[in-house]
């Protein structure tokens, strides 16, 4: 490896300022409305905080427009340095977080090719950064079996839950950097749905159908708003910490129900002219009680995010022509596809949900291109919107159809 020091040098005192974290949180909503959108009228998760640190271990070796198109697209206009400090808060405060159950743990990790050439400033700056453990291994010569390694490490760190997320296909001889994040969330409400009063009830299409579901009643403390466009509720999961009032947990389960049309339309109106989930939170007023409807479900879902971060106008970094890696190594390389699984499952206790990430960069010489395989009274009775968040940053987003 050459010598070099952290591209970020003097730490951003400010980095963790609400509008810094309220950017950045409006951006990973948004872009997981867009994934989202990929799924049409089918219940579906993702996790924008998950994809968010594969982009940004991505984003510490890219310069020029390469990192810009990242920096404007993904995260809003704010700087990379601004973005680091702030996951690198972020996860400190997880590090050190004080309540009696753990909710989420956090895993990152670059697999680099030992044949690669790699900047000592880029692999100092993940692990200063995102927390990333730093693996060597040989994708030239063994990638076959490199798969079985990535896929235990995914499934390790999210206790069973993502399996199989890299397969032949993932990983060949021209891989040079394997970028993964991987995270598990277990989390019980503060204030349990009462299962009695759990029962079958009706839940209305968009296309006029009703089938029956499994619906949680209840009522609860927590926060509320409502407008022209939705009803919104969110409540805290169990903290446990002495002097911490319950309404005030980190960790919050939130859902938005349109009041009229279609789930789509109401989605198209959270964009920086309309809504943000930043504002909602903050619009959202205490109430002890909240009489509320939720389904119990389970969601998984897979994307292939190479075409959905095109369309938000990241493309360089996929262009064997304008990618510039540059602040990872001399070697051409470019990004050859990014892979998100999440899952996740509701019910009266609490929530349970994984997810993970991959970026596979390659080396472009080397690479010769697959072709792509075939590919206070708030109901949810109607299609709807769900978020998991910590300190108000969306973890996981979802839709119920």
């Amino acid at each position: 490896m050459q010598p070099g020091t952290s591209s970020f040098p003097k730490p951003l005192a400010s980095a963790m300022a609400s509008t810094v974290s309220s950017q950045v949180s409006d951006a990973l909503f948004r872009l997981a409305l867009d994934a989202l959108s990929e799924c049409g009228d089918e219940s579906a998760v993702v996790s924008p905080f998950s994809i968010a640190m594969a982009m940004g271990a991505a984003n510490l070796g890219t310069r020029g427009n390469s990192s810009q198109e990242i920096t404007d697209r993904l995260f809003d206009g704010i700087s990379k340095k601004e973005v680091s400090e702030w996951f690198r808060e972020l996860l400190e405060a997880l590090e050190n977080y004080k309540g009696l159950q753990f909710p989420m743990k956090v895993a990152s990790a670059v697999f680099l090719d030992e044949n690669l050439d790699v900047l000592d400033r880029y692999t100092d700056d993940l692990v200063e950064y995102l927390k990333s453990e730093v693996k060597s291994v040989d994708f030239l010569h063994d990638s076959e079996s490199q798969v079985a390694a990535l896929n235990e490490y995914v499934e390790d760190k999210t206790e069973g839950k993502i399996k199989d997320l890299f397969n032949g296909s993932s990983i060949n001889s021209s891989t040079r950097i394997v970028l993964v994040n991987a995270l598990h969330f277990k989390a019980m409400f503060e204030e349990v749905f009462y299962k009695e009063w759990t029962q079958p009830e009706p839940f209305y299409n968009e296309d006029g159908t009703i089938k029956e579901v499994t619906m949680m009643n209840d009522c609860k403390m927590g926060y509320f708003a409502e407008n022209d466009d939705f009803v919104y509720a969110r409540i805290p999961f169990y903290h446990g910490m002495i002097g911490l009032p319950k309404k005030d947990s980190d960790f919050c389960f939130s859902f938005i129900v349109p009041k009229d049309g279609k789930l789509a339309d109401l989605k198209h109106k959270f964009n920086p002219a309309g809504h943000s989930i930043s504002s909602v939170i903050a619009d959202a007023r205490f109430s002890r009680l909240i009489r509320m409807a939720l389904p119990k479900f389970k969601a998984e879902s897979s994307y292939k995010l190479v075409d959905t971060l095109r369309n938000l106008g990241i493309s360089d970094i996929f262009d064997r022509a304008r990618a510039d890696f540059s602040g990872i190594t001399d070697t051409s390389l470019v990004v050859d596809m990014i892979v998100h699984k999440a899952v996740i499952e509701l019910d009266e206790q609490g929530v349970e949900g994984a997810a993970a990430t991959f970026a596979a960069v390659v080396d472009y010489c080397l690479h010769v291109p697959q072709e792509p395989p075939k590919e206070e009274n708030i109901r949810a009775d109607k299609p709807f919107l769900y978020t998991v968040t910590y300190k108000h940053i969306p973890i996981f987003v979802g839709q119920f159809y």
